[in-house]
């Protein structure tokens, strides 16, 4: 088996149409002169994404920021022109308030992976826990921008087609984009208290999310410890975090305190550290954006390139009134298996 997934954040993919259209033009009245330049930044737009999924040529794409439907048939479409073979689109299924959320594209056929959770009535929402133990939980959120949960069909070689009598090896994708770090802010803050209590609330948010899929990742492990699964995406949070601990677990605690399963992963690890970052915002590098592998796919693992070679520093420009850029200011990060 082998294969090539991709994530990458294409920074508010968002199409040239109401309700939400890229760069917020339609805000304070969408004029003719509005929908001219709304046209001509998603043209730009969907061919800086393009120009990126070409290079790269990977199997599986895992996109965040996605503004809608009409954003991933343009983009399907464009793709399907070059013939790059991406026949297996899927749009998430939730979007935030701002309307973003995230996609899958694949050249392997799809097929669902939580049916049998949903028959039996699983818990698909985050839960905040109780700090003092006998007590009820404080609450759920939802995963804040949604997530696509799939398996992906791989076959046995790599030209597409399996071999003779033998069936495709099935990889379980997940793909995540978690809260931002943007303070979750209530009314108007007046006290430096009032902002740190918005920074509170973010963070909880992500580590509720963070919690939800430790609790999903176990699920699939125990059903089977040798599946493949892999959880690609926007983490909002470098690798060595709170939250990426918590995704991930520890095989030394594993073994020191005789745990069922196993931890993932980070791929992205085995870059060397001068090259391990995904985003540059105001002249600091951050590795925000990973691939999370179970143990079984983990021996498979090949190498992992993050093509941050033309990766710019957008929040400067933006902060300076400079002009609007298609790129995103995100790497895509590639993970060759096989």
């Amino acid at each position: 088996m082998g294969f090539s997934l991709l994530t990458f954040n294409t920074r508010d993919f968002f199409d040239d149409e109401p309700p939400f259209v890229i760069s917020n033009l339609d805000k304070g009245g969408f004029t003719g002169k509005r929908r001219r330049r709304a046209r001509h930044l998603f043209e730009a737009k969907l061919d800086a994404i393009t120009q990126v999924i070409h290079d790269c040529d990977a199997d599986v794409l895992c996109l965040q920021e996605v503004g809608g439907p009409r954003a991933l048939e343009r983009l399907a479409e464009r793709l399907d022109k070059l013939r790059l073979g991406y026949a297996h689109c899927l749009l998430g299924p939730e979007t935030d308030s701002r309307g973003i959320c995230v996609a899958l594209l694949s050249r392997f056929p799809l097929r669902e992976s939580s049916a049998e959770e949903a028959r039996d009535g699983v818990d698909r929402s985050c839960p905040i826990p109780a700090l003092d133990e006998g007590q009820p939980l404080l609450g759920f959120v939802d995963m804040r921008r949604g997530m696509i949960d799939v398996i992906v069909d791989v076959p046995q070689v790599r030209t597409g087609m399996p071999h003779a009598g033998e069936p495709a090896q099935p990889v379980n994708v997940i793909v995540v984009h978690l809260k931002s770090h943007n303070p979750m802010i209530f009314g108007i803050p007046r006290l430096q208290s009032d902002l740190s209590l918005g920074v509170y609330r973010s963070a909880l948010y992500r580590m509720a999310e963070a919690q939800f899929l430790r609790q999903l990742l176990d699920r699939r492990l125990l059903q089977n410890s040798r599946s493949r699964v892999v959880v690609a995406g926007d983490f909002n949070e470098h690798v060595h975090s709170v939250v990426m601990r918590m995704i991930c677990g520890s095989e030394i605690e594993r073994g020191r305190r005789g745990l069922e399963t196993h931890a993932f992963r980070s791929c992205c690890l085995s870059v060397p550290e001068e090259d391990r970052y995904s985003l540059i915002y105001r002249g600091k590098r951050f590795l925000f954006d990973n691939v999370l592998v179970s143990p079984a796919l983990w021996e498979q693992f090949k190498e992992t390139k993050i093509l941050n070679e033309r990766l710019v520093d957008i929040s400067r420009a933006i902060a300076k009134g400079g002009p609007l850029v298609p790129d995103s200011d995100h790497a895509a990060v590639k993970c060759s298996f096989g």
